[in-house]
């Protein structure tokens, strides 16, 4: 669907002394890929979403109509990328993307998008990481050198900037918080590992653990109502005092708690970034996970870091991913 976006997010307005650019970016889900027309300050001025593509044929005939309507105002030079799991940044090359876009692994995102790319360069990245450089460019971030970014959903996604560089790592998985081990008599992973924090917060978890204790009619509102609960539903549980929601939520906190120790041990950010669609629960999941931070590193760490949620809108995937394509054309600097 193509919609005109107004330009009242919260990036910083362009000054008209300065040309503007503009990048087409992209953000590929295991649900939706999400496509937008953005400028060099920030702002989004075209937005469009369709179903995620689910092999490369489809890839290319979504993509093809989304470049052709974004771009055809506009003089684009680049395309920047998000996707989940482990991307090449520099073949463009899905490497490792389990569950929905499986299908895509092995395949060149650059190449799948044919002929409406052409003359374009195409820069690829894992969308957790696209999701950080939109906070650093024009978000909570913004200025920082040190940042931790958690994306909190069905699985946790994870990116690092350190030392005002955002981390790749040698096989490009650098950053892929979710599938820090946790507890290594964990159950399994999506990822193959076992007792991955993911195993234990993410929407997938909380939800097992709501129907966990459904199936075994433990008395709770958990329980009591004609479907599963979901993730929201079971914050909300907790939220009214219902004591397994609250067990529930409260043993996920903690070991998220506790894998955020072991990065601020490592890393000593500035601040950590919660984005995503557990993050919108808010104080009730910011709260106690400072909480439960501070308990852990106040020692060497001497200091609360800052937990914030972020400042970027709705398609901060897309604003990203064209801040990657600004960011490596180097028509925008970090």
């Amino acid at each position: 669907m193509l919609k005109n976006r107004p330009e009242n997010n919260p990036t910083s307005s362009p000054e008209s002394s300065e040309k503007l650019h503009y990048a087409i970016g992209l953000d590929l889900g295991g649900t939706n890929l999400k496509g937008g027309l953005v400028d060099s300050s920030g702002h989004l001025h075209i937005a469009l979403t369709e179903p995620a593509p689910r092999n490369p044929s489809d890839f290319t005939a979504v993509t093809g109509p989304f470049l052709k309507k974004l771009g055809a105002n506009h003089e684009i030079g680049a395309i920047g990328i998000g996707c989940k799991g482990v991307v090449d940044p520099k073949t463009t090359k899905v490497m490792f993307s389990p569950g929905d876009l499986k299908q895509l692994e092995g395949h060149s995102l650059r190449e799948m998008m044919g002929v409406g790319a052409a003359g374009k360069s195409v820069h690829t990245d894992n969308d957790a990481r696209t999701a950080l450089i939109a906070e650093w460019l024009w978000g909570a971030a913004k200025g920082c050198q040190d940042v931790l970014m958690l994306t909190l959903g069905t699985g946790i996604g994870g990116a690092m900037l350190v030392q005002g560089q955002i981390m790749r790592g040698s096989h490009g998985a650098a950053g892929h918080i979710g599938h820090m081990t946790i507890n290594p008599y964990g159950p399994m992973c999506i990822c193959g590992n076992y007792g991955c924090i993911e195993t234990v917060f993410s929407a997938r978890s909380i939800e097992a653990e709501a129907y966990s204790a459904r199936h075994r009619r433990v008395q709770s509102v958990l329980t009591d109502r004609a479907h599963a609960s979901d993730c929201s539903q079971v914050f909300q549980a907790a939220a009214e005092s219902d004591e397994v929601a609250a067990w529930i939520i409260d043993r996920a906190v903690m070991h998220l708690g506790a894998a955020l120790a072991s990065l601020v041990h490592l890393v000593d950010p500035e601040m950590i970034i919660l984005g995503g669609q557990i993050a919108e629960a808010g104080p009730q999941l910011i709260e106690p996970l400072r909480v439960e931070l501070h308990r852990r590193t106040r020692f060497i760490i001497g200091t609360d870091i800052p937990i914030v949620l972020p400042r970027i809108p709705s398609h901060a995937g897309v604003i990203g991913a064209a801040g990657l394509a600004f960011l490596e054309t180097g028509i925008v600097q970090g």
